[in-house]
């Protein structure tokens, strides 16, 4: 867990949807319900510096996809705030400025964010003298938009995801270096998420987008996530001595995030969490883990490949499941058989399934076809306006829906067959 060195302002707006870009009907689907967008890393940031120096940082402003979004009409001013890993209160180390003249860049001469229809933009940074004592110990710099009147009109528009980068050290003297690593801009980018159990106490997530749809936090889990620490904050006992599988975990924040929350509050009968993902998908939520010091007494972090019959089984011979997560597992319409598959070997007769769903690029054809053949073997259920969990509104800023299954009661003949199918 990490505290926050000076204090970040969020503002809450009903978002409405951002206009299309002009291009292909496929393209333009692409950018369906892209209400939370990213800041993320133009270029590689200085890892070490010196105080009392001016430093760059050059960012792109996109969608959950990647794409460059330059259908902002209104300019995007940053603050940035330093997050130490146990320590807090300090304050006022840190100032900023928009980015000086650039013969190579003129477009974000003079920004300190985004100007208007600008996906590429940047800040300037300096560390005060007094934070000299830092000296050795890792920070982390995270970049959020003002709450300032020039900033009003962003979130009428859009949010904005913020960025977390570092980790920096400062020195006494400055490392000259005349050239970045290609790698190193994937090691430098994090999201730092605030927890439910302090307005202080934030998440830090590690994310790696060249690693494709596993290397980045998608909007489903930071709503999954939202909702069920909400639950688990009135009721810690709610998954108490379960075994709760989050599937296709990617960075693995939405089950990192439930042991988190037990680990810290100490109790007594955990659930037992189980990521799950490709191989190749793995180490990135072991980094999680470990960056967040959760222990591992409680959690499992296993390979997946849907379909794999022998994989689901290993898991289920363990115990039976009662909850699974499935966020954002609906993106190619070839893997819909695979995935019903899979979550069919995973479940018994009570398991609960959450399927967490943000219509994007599908077709309402294709849309149908897997809910289709998904209630063959599963009742769905959409779940709306749960009160307490304010679900409407999550939905009505991020187009986050959220289904609720169990598998249907089989015939005698069924049950068997699919027990030699196993």
């Amino acid at each position: 867990m990490f505290e926050r060195a000076n204090n970040i302002l969020a503002k809450s707006n009903k978002v409405q949807a951002l206009p299309l870009l002009s291009d292909e009907s496929f393209s333009k689907s692409l950018y369906n319900n892209c209400n939370l967008l990213r800041i993320v890393l133009h270029r590689s940031i200085e890892n070490n510096i010196v105080v009392n120096k001016w430093y760059r940082i050059d960012l792109k402003l996109v969608t959950e996809m990647g794409l460059l979004m330059d259908q902002h009409p209104y300019s995007v001013h940053l603050t940035c705030n330093m997050l130490i890993k146990n320590k807090f209160g300090l304050q006022h180390l840190i100032d900023t400025r928009p980015i000086t003249e650039d013969a190579w860049d003129p477009e974000v001469a003079q920004s300190e964010g985004f100007l208007c229809y600008k996906p590429i933009g940047g800040i300037e940074y300096r560390i005060n003298a007094s934070a000299a004592a830092l000296q050795g110990t890792p920070f982390y710099i995270t970049m959020t938009t003002s709450s300032s009147s020039s900033s009003s009109s962003i979130t009428a528009a859009a949010q904005i995801l913020p960025l977390t980068v570092g980790p920096i050290f400062i020195a006494e003297t400055q490392r000259e270096r005349d050239w970045y690593p290609d790698n190193l801009l994937e090691g430098q980018q994090y999201r730092a998420l605030q927890s439910c159990l302090s307005g202080s106490i934030y998440f830090l997530l590690k994310e790696q987008w060249n690693d494709g749809t596993p290397g980045k936090i998608w909007d489903s889990a930071i709503i999954m996530t939202k909702i069920l620490l909400k639950l688990f904050a009135s009721d810690s006992n709610h998954l108490s001595n379960k075994r709760v599988l989050d599937l296709s975990a990617g960075t693995g924040y939405i089950g990192l995030s439930i042991a988190q929350f037990y680990q810290s509050n100490q109790h007594i009968a955990p659930p037992h969490i189980i990521l799950t993902d490709l191989p190749e998908a793995l180490k990135l939520m072991e980094k999680n883990q470990l960056l967040n010091n959760i222990q591992s007494s409680h959690l499992d972090i296993v390979s997946l490949c849907w379909g794999n019959k022998m994989q689901a089984k290993s898991i289920t011979d363990q115990g039976p499941l009662d909850i699974i997560i499935a966020s954002d597992v609906l993106y190619n319409v070839v893997h819909f058989s695979s995935l019903i598959s899979t979550l069919r070997h995973l479940c018994h007769q009570n398991t609960i399934v959450y399927l967490c769903y943000k219509q994007r690029g599908f077709t309402v054809k294709e849309e149908n076809s897997f809910f289709s053949l998904c209630k063959k073997y599963f009742s769905v259920r959409q779940l709306k306006n749960i009160e307490q969990l304010q679900l409407k509104q999550f939905e009505n800023s991020t187009a986050v829906k959220i289904y609720k299954l169990q598998l249907r009661s089989q015939p005698l003949w069924d049950q068997l067959l699919l027990k030699f199918t196993r």
